[in-house]
C-alpha cells in the first residue's frame, strides 16, 4: 500500500509538470539568475547556501527551515526549533538576505509552523536623463529598487510519512519609487520513509494578478517536483514520525524538475556528503537548461547546534564573476538529542519480580539498520508498565510508526526477539521479555493488519543477549528492547535461508497419537535447542524417560500433564537452576520427565519446527 502511495506521488510530480507546461506560451528567458519574464525576483531568488550548493535540488530533501521556500510540507518533518540567516551576493550590488524560523508545535505532534522574512536589494544607481541622445547624470540624484516579503507556512503529517503544507506570502515592491503589494500562496506534499527515500511536489506563488504602474502583472507561478535518497547513518523514527537525528557519515542525492511559467523546464541535480560525525560537508550540483549558472559547489561544517554553509556558482557568460551564498542555521538541541534516562530503583535480586520504575524511559523508539547479510534490523523501544506486557495506549503511535517501517518490506518474514536489562532473575526476565514480544506481535496482527504467516514466533531472551554492558542506567535502557529482524522478500526469493531460531523457553506440553505411537509435543519458542536424553528406572514397574533442554526456561501454565495412553502415564516439567556463582549468565535447564509403566522398547526424539517431539512406540 505504501509503495502504491509513493508511485502515485511520483507520477503526480511529472504529470503536474506536463499539464502546466503547455498552459503558457514560451517567452525568452531573462539573462538574470532565477528571473523570468515577470518581476518579483524576491520570490524566485532563494539565498539558502546549502540548497544552492546542491544545484537547488531540494524539493524532495527539504529537511531544514528552508523547506518554507522550496516545499512547505517539508516543515512537518523538522524535529527542532530552528533559526536560519541566509545571504546572497550577485552582480551589480544585487543582494538578498533572508531570516527563517521553524517552531514544532507540541514537539511536532500537531505540525510545524514556519515564518520567513526576506529582503531583495538591487542597489543604488545614479539617475540619468537623455540629452541629445546621450545619458547625462543628474547631480545628487540616485535611484534604488528593493522588495521585502513575509511568508508564514505550516506543515503537518496527515499519515505516517505523508505530509501536506500551506504558506501565504505578502510582498511589498518598490521599483524606483513605484510601489505595490502582491499576495501569493504555496502548497506542497511530501512522502519519506525510514530507508531514506524522499519525494515531494510543491506549487509556488499561486495568486491573482497584481497592479503595477497601471498594468496587470502575473505572479511567477512555479511547479517543483523532487526525489531524494539518503544513504548511510542510522535512521531514528521518533513517536511523532520524524526521521532524525542522523549523526555519522551520510550521503544525499537529489533531483528536481522545475517549471516556471513562460520559462523552459529545468532539471536540477545535486549531492551532499557529510563526514566526521556530521561535522564537515561537501556539495556539488548542476542545473540543466540554466543559461548562465549551471555548476554549483558548496561546503559546510557544524559546531554543536550551529551549521555554517557556503555556496559558489560561477557565471558562465561573465569572466571572473560568480554568485556567493552564506548561511548560518541553528537547531536547538541537535548535538545532544536524547530524552533523559531515569535511573532505576535498586532492585531486590530474589526470585520475585524486580523493583523497577513504573515505566521504562523512552529514547529513539525505532532504529533501523541494514546488516551485512542484507537483512534489516529494526530495534523497538516502547514503555511498558512495571511487570506488565500489554501495549499502553500512549505507545500505540509508536507501533503505528513501526508498521510504517515494516510496510516498506512487503511479503517479508519478520522475527521478533524480546530483551531486558540485567535487573532481576534470569527466569523472570525470560518470561517477561517473551510476553512483551508476544504483545508486540499480537498488536501488529490484530490492530495493524499484518499477516500471521509473515511474523515468525517471537522469542524472549531476557537478559542473556545484551548489546552493551549493564553498567549504567543508559546502558540498561539500551538493552531493554524488542528486535525485529526483517528477512526481505527479495532475499528469500534469491535463496536466502532464514537461520535457526534459538529457543529460550518451553511454552506448552501437548500430545497426540500417531498409529501405535504416542508423541509428547514440547512446544518451544524457537526451532533450535540443545537436549540430552536418558531413561531411569526407580522401580521395577516404573520408568521415567528424561529429556534435559539446555539453557531453557519453562513458561507452561502447569507442571504436570496427565496422558494415560498405553504405558505413557504423564509428563512433568521442572526447572533446574544452575548456581549463578558458577555461571551467572546461564539460565540453567528444563527437564521434561515422562512417567511410563514399562520400559519403552522403541523411542525417538527429534525436532519438527518449533516442537521437540518425544515419540514412544
Amino acid at each position: 500500500m505504501k509503495k502504491i502511495g509513493i508511485y502515485l506521488l511520483v507520477a503526480t510530480i511529472f504529470l503536474t509538470l506536463g499539464v502546466f507546461s503547455p498552459l503558457y506560451a514560451q517567452k525568452p528567458d531573462s539573462p538574470n539568475e532565477d528571473v523570468g519574464t515577470y518581476g518579483l525576483s524576491i520570490l524566485k531568488v532563494i539565498p539558502a547556501a546549502r540548497a544552492a550548493g546542491m544545484g537547488q535540488a531540494f524539493t524532495g530533501l527539504c529537511d531544514d527551515v528552508n523547506a518554507l521556500e522550496y516545499n512547505v510540507s517539508g516543515l512537518a518533518f523538522l524535529n527542532y526549533l530552528e533559526a536560519g540567516v541566509d545571504h546572497h551576493e550577485w552582480l551589480l550590488d544585487t543582494r538578498t538576505t533572508a531570516i527563517g524560523l521553524a517552531f514544532p508545535l507540541q514537539g511536532g505532534k500537531t505540525g510545524v509552523l514556519g515564518i520567513g522574512l526576506k529582503y531583495f536589494d538591487e542597489g543604488v544607481i545614479d539617475e540619468t536623463i537623455l540629452e541629445n541622445g546621450e545619458p547625462v547624470p543628474v547631480e545628487g540624484s540616485t535611484l534604488s529598487s528593493s522588495d521585502i516579503s513575509v511568508r508564514v507556512g505550516y506543515g503537518v503529517q496527515v499519515a505516517p510519512g505523508f505530509s501536506v503544507g500551506l504558506a501565504g506570502n505578502l510582498t511589498h515592491i518598490d521599483l524606483v519609487g513605484e510601489t505595490t503589494n502582491a499576495f501569493s500562496g504555496d502548497f506542497g506534499i511530501s512522502y519519506r520513509n525510514a530507508q531514506g527515500f524522499m519525494v515531494g511536489i510543491s506549487a509556488l506563488h499561486i495568486g491573482p494578478q497584481f497592479a503595477f504602474d497601471d498594468k496587470d502583472e502575473k505572479l511567477p507561478f512555479t511547479i517543483r517536483g523532487g526525489l531524494a535518497k539518503r544513504f548511510g547513518g542510522e535512521t531514528i523514527v521518533t513517536p511523532e514520525g520524524h526521521f532524525a537525528p542522523r549523526h555519522g557519515e551520510e550521503f544525499n542525492l537529489a533531483i528536481d524538475a522545475v517549471k516556471q511559467i513562460d520559462n523552459k523546464l529545468k532539471i536540477n541535480v545535486g549531492g551532499e556528503a557529510w563526514f566526521f560525525n556530521k561535522t564537515v560537508a561537501g556539495r556539488v550540483g548542476y542545473r540543466i537548461n540554466e543559461d548562465i549558472q549551471g555548476l554549483t559547489i558548496g561546503a559546510g561544517f557544524r559546531v554543536k547546534d550551529f551549521f555554517f554553509d557556503y555556496a559558489f556558482a560561477p557565471i558562465s557568460e561573465i569572466e571572473d564573476k560568480a554568485s556567493h551564498r552564506v548561511s548560518l542555521n541553528w537547531k536547538r538541541g541537535y548535538s545532544a538529542w536524547e530524552p533523559p534516562i531515569a535511573e532505576p530503583i535498586n532492585p531486590d535480586f530474589g526470585q520475585g519480580p524486580p523493583i523497577q520504575p513504573r515505566a521504562e524511559p523512552n529514547r529513539g523508539p525505532i532504529e533501523v539498520k541494514e546488516l551485512a547479510d542484507g537483512t534489516i534490523l529494526v530495534t523497538l523501544r516502547v514503555n511498558f508498565d512495571f511487570d506488565k506486557w500489554n501495549i499502553r495506549t500512549d505507545m500505540e503511535p509508536i507501533l503505528e510508526q513501526l508498521a510504517v517501517v515494516l510496510n516498506n518490506y512487503p511479503n517479508s518474514k519478520i522475527k521478533l526477539e524480546g530483551h531486558t536489562d540485567s535487573i532481576g532473575s534470569l527466569e523472570y526476565n525470560v518470561g517477561l521479555s517473551q510476553r512483551r514480544a508476544e504483545s508486540v506481535r499480537s498488536y501488529l496482527i490484530r490492530r495493524l493488519g499484518f499477516a500471521d504467516s509473515n511474523l515468525l514466533p517471537p522469542v524472549g531472551y531476557g537478559k542473556t543477549r545484551p548489546i552493551v554492558p549493564n553498567t549504567s542506567a543508559e546502558n540498561r535502557f539500551m538493552n531493554r528492547r524488542t528486535d525485529l529482524i526483517v528477512y526481505k522478500h527479495e532475499l528469500l526469493m534469491n535463496g536466502f535461508v532464514i537461520p535457526p531460531i534459538g529457543a529460550s523457553a518451553v511454552l506448552e506440553l501437548e500430545h497426540r497419537v500417531q498409529g501405535n505411537a504416542v508423541e509428547i509435543m514440547v512446544k518451544l519458542n524457537g526451532n533450535q535447542v540443545d537436549f540430552k536424553e536418558k531413561v531411569i528406572s526407580p522401580a521395577r514397574d516404573r520408568h521415567t524417560f528424561i529429556v534435559d533442554l539446555q539453557e531453557i526456561y519453562p513458561l507452561t501454565e502447569y507442571s504436570t500433564k496427565a496422558i494415560n495412553i498405553g504405558y505413557v502415564k504423564q509428563a512433568r516439567v521442572a526447572y533446574n537452576k544452575l548456581s549463578e556463582s558458577k555461571n551467572a549468565e546461564r539460565i540453567g535447564y528444563t527437564r521434561i520427565a515422562i512417567d511410563l509403566s514399562s520400559k519403552p522398547w522403541r523411542h525417538s526424539v527429534y525436532q519438527e519446527g518449533n516442537y521437540l517431539i518425544i515419540r514412544f512406540e
